[in-house]
């Protein structure tokens, strides 16, 4: 493995070749290749596949939320979200525990928690902006 030092920073990031490769790089930790356990890990040009399901979880429940606008109370909601996110948390968690990662089922409970976190934020944005009042939308007008 080489290292290279980008732009002459100084900082020292492994080259990474055909082989599996683990290091540190200015963005962060970088997995390529086989792990320690055998588990392929992905590719950055498979980042669309995380990013499909996370969006279609948060407009999913973006469109469930405006749809039981006045219908559900505000607690029933964020209740409802918490628990969508708690259990498949708790899923995602207890299914890495027993068996090896694999992306095909580990990115499900990712876009099941984005849809729970979905249904929580319109609830509680709106519930924090009723803490204060309106302020004027013309900073010259509250002198009139």
């Amino acid at each position: 493995m080489r290292s290279v030092s980008p732009g002459g920073s100084g900082k020292t990031i492994p080259k990474c070749g055909a082989a599996s490769c683990k290091g540190w790089t200015s963005w962060g930790w970088r997995w390529t290749g086989e792990s320690e356990q055998g588990v392929s890990r992905d590719q950055p040009e498979q980042f669309f596949w995380l990013f499909l399901l996370n969006v279609a979880g948060i407009m999913l429940g973006a469109w469930l939320s405006g749809r039981q606008a006045g219908r559900w109370a505000p607690k029933r909601q964020i209740r409802h979200g918490f628990v969508i996110m708690l259990l498949s948390a708790l899923v995602n968690l207890v299914a890495n525990w027993f068996w090896p990662a694999h992306v095909g089922w580990a990115l499900i409970p990712i876009a099941v928690f984005s849809f729970g976190w979905a249904l929580v934020v319109p609830v509680v944005t709106l519930l924090v902006l009723d803490l204060h009042p309106a302020a004027p939308i013309d900073p010259l007008q509250s002198l009139s």
